[in-house]
């Protein structure tokens, strides 16, 4: 497990690319297919990887060998973006992408953060591991060091985030967090997960009497 840096900026944009490739939220965001599909995916995350370094919020990674297989985008609880800068970040997706681009990846904000929990919580914006290392548990690493942080900062009550994947949510519940909320938008529905910190995984579960092991 690594802090990632700027020198990790090209690698970390290209594994976010490739890993929501064929993400079904992603997918109407940009509206497109192809090459002008995944051109959409990396203006957006390296947009996002800009904001989230500058405010150096904790960005996790994970390396197979030398490659970078899985990263982690955080955002502490008591860090906020300013009105200017969320404005430079929406005019750079504008520029790169388009005004209908825009409007739609700020929709999906505006209807996730409407199902947000109010008790304090580290935001899990973004995890992803490379299609070409997914299954080998580098999924759970990250997952398993964003809970040690958030159970180490004194202004977190627990992790929260989202997905527009159904078959990622009961994986996420194998992992202690539940859904608190849906919402939609378009043809798309997403899942707001929150886990408490001290929850259990699965596997926890299962040592101690549960019915199910991840």
């Amino acid at each position: 497990m690594i802090e990632l840096d700027d020198s990790h900026a090209d690698s970390a944009v290209e594994l976010l690319t490739a890993a929501f490739e064929n993400d079904p939220g992603w997918r109407h965001v940009s509206g497109a297919v192809g090459d002008e599909h995944r051109r959409c995916l990396n203006v957006a995350y390296r947009a996002a990887w800009a904001l989230y370094r500058g405010f150096r919020q904790p960005s996790l990674g994970v390396l197979s060998g030398a490659r970078l297989a899985g990263v982690a985008l955080l955002n502490e609880p008591e860090v906020q973006f300013p009105p200017p800068v969320r404005t430079r970040w929406a005019e750079e997706i504008r520029r790169a992408a388009g005004s209908e681009v825009l409007e739609r990846l700020l929709q999906n904000g505006r209807e996730a953060m409407k199902q947000r929990p109010a008790q304090p919580h580290l935001y899990l914006s973004t995890l992803a591991v490379h299609p070409d290392f997914q299954g080998r548990g580098y999924g759970r690493a990250l997952l398993e060091r964003t809970h040690a942080l958030s159970e180490k900062h004194l202004g977190s009550d627990g992790v929260c985030l989202e997905t527009e994947n159904p078959q990622n949510v009961p994986l996420y519940e194998h992992f202690g967090y539940r859904v608190i909320g849906r919402y939609h938008y378009d043809q798309v529905e997403g899942a707001m997960l929150f886990r408490p910190n001290g929850s259990k995984t699965m596997l926890e579960l299962d040592r101690h009497g549960g019915h199910v092991a991840f």
